[in-house]
């Protein structure tokens, strides 16, 4: 399997969700502590964020002073999470407590097996909207589409428990108002499964040729993935997801914007690369759309020569995935289109890039993808996603990149230490000594359109983004 180096970044930022109403009391779910657990609890719901001052440098593409800022509450520096939830909330997770159980969680490491509070800040003002209390790893990711609070734990063991019983491991779901959406209980091993946006993705068989496919919580067999014999594909977990392998090196997500993907042989058995691509319901495993049907972006190999390498999906931009395909009269270019994931139609149009094309970032309304190579050294393509304008390509000459975000305008990457580029131009706008950041959790991260936060020392600063 090829090796990526570059991960769909701050998914929560393609994916807006307007403001909702606060509510006033914390949450407690099966993930929260046990009455009379120890630990301290989080901000008071409907206090306002009181903070030390940003001592940090000018960040291009934002105000030049912040909202608001807060300190970090975790025991130690290096245990606060802070992600973002749609257009208007800003979650900060503190450990404040010891680990509840030596055993790891599902789809965690022992170390984060801990009790944690979440506050959910209002990102204009700061203040607390909400406060979960909870056990387990906490994250930002998504829950069937939408932003979500997503905790991976155990309820602590009680003097009536079993010592020698395994507890089941807790996922549990929450909204930017702290409203559950859902969760449940499972006995996988990280090792076998991934959790991803509600779904357990867990491949199966000798050849892992199949993948089982169910909704959290959901004591049925769910939906099974199958690769056939001639189909020569197979599943397999790497760097946290679920991959679909074809032979002759086609590789794609598995997973993206709610949809299942496997491969199936494309005309002459006797060709080694060709590969269709397949999309899948997952709920139903009904057939969605073949990628023999689909009409291909300017450049991409005809559908005819099956020696190519399979379609590609890299991943999901505002609802569309986004697919990479063989570039004609090119031994390894890739040519890109965005797709509706339910019927297959065409959505946009994207640039050629070299070898080893790997979606990475977009800015908050998704108007500049940035596409980053997996060969060798990073290379970043950006790219106008409504007209499919190639706005600048790096070359071999060029300094790698590794993009990270886009907030304002401004591309934050990582090039052995931060920078900040004009994401339309490509021109360099700051970048050490200037920046001073030496944290990759320093560089900006967007809140919906308009708010941007950083973490500066033991600070949360949140800022608003310029016109």
């Amino acid at each position: 399997m090829r090796r990526h180096l570059v991960r769909i970044a701050a998914v929560t930022a393609l994916l807006t969700l307007s403001a909702c109403s606060s509510s006033g009391d914390s949450s407690a779910g099966p993930g929260t502590p046990e009455p009379g657990a120890s630990g301290r609890t989080g901000a008071a719901d409907g206090a306002a964020a009181d903070g030390p001052a940003y001592e940090g440098p000018d960040l291009p593409g934002l105000a030049a002073k912040p909202l608001w800022s807060v300190e970090r509450k975790s025991t130690t520096d290096t245990s606060t999470t802070v992600f973002a939830l749609g257009e208007g909330t800003v979650a900060i997770a503190n450990v404040v407590g010891p680990e509840p159980s030596a055993t790891p969680a599902y789809g965690t490491s022992s170390d984060s097996l801990r009790q944690q509070t979440v506050e959910l800040r209002d990102v204009a003002t700061g203040t607390v909207r909400k406060t979960l209390n909870v056990y387990g790893e906490v994250s930002g990711e998504t829950w069937l589409g939408k932003p979500a609070v997503i905790v991976r734990g155990q309820q602590p063991r009680t003097k009536a428990d079993d010592p020698t019983a395994e507890k089941p491991w807790l996922i549990e779901a929450y909204d930017e108002r702290g409203e559950r959406l859902g969760g449940g209980e499972e006995r996988l091993s990280m090792h076998d499964s991934i959790l991803q946006d509600g779904w357990i993705l867990a491949p199966e068989g000798g050849s892992k040729e199949a993948l089982s496919v169910r909704r959290v919580g959901d004591t049925g067999a769910g939906q099974r993935m199958n690769c056939s014999v001639t189909d020569a594909c197979s599943y397999a977990i790497a760097r946290g997801e679920v991959y679909v392998v074809g032979g002759g090196g086609a590789e794609s997500k598995a997973m993206a914007a709610g949809t299942m993907f496997k491969y199936e042989r494309a005309g002459d058995t006797s060709q080694t690369n060709g590969r269709t691509l397949v999309a899948l319901d997952p709920a139903t495993g009904a057939r969605r759309w073949a990628s023999d049907t689909l009409v291909r972006p300017a450049g991409a190999e005809p559908a005819g020569n099956t020696s190519a390498d399979g379609p590609e999906v890299l991943g999901s931009l505002a609802g569309k995935i986004v697919i990479s395909w063989a570039a004609a009269g090119s031994e390894d270019g890739r040519v890109v289109g965005l797709y509706d994931p339910v019927t297959g139609k065409p959505a946009g149009t994207g640039p050629t890039s070299p070898a080893g094309a790997l979606f990475a970032v977009a800015d908050p309304e998704g108007k500049i993808a940035v596409l980053a190579t997996d060969r060798d050294k990073s290379r970043s393509t950006a790219w106008e996603t409504a007209s499919g304008q190639t706005l600048w390509q790096q070359t071999r000459g060029d300094d790698p990149l590794v993009p990270v975000s886009i907030v304002g305008g401004i591309l934050w990457a990582n090039s052995g230490n931060p920078v900040a580029l004009d994401a339309r131009t490509g021109n360099v706008v700051a970048k050490e000594p200037e920046l001073a950041l030496t944290a990759e959790e320093s560089v900006p991260t967007p809140v919906g359109t308009r708010h941007a936060y950083t973490i500066v020392d033991r600070a949360v600063h949140v800022f608003a983004v310029q016109p």
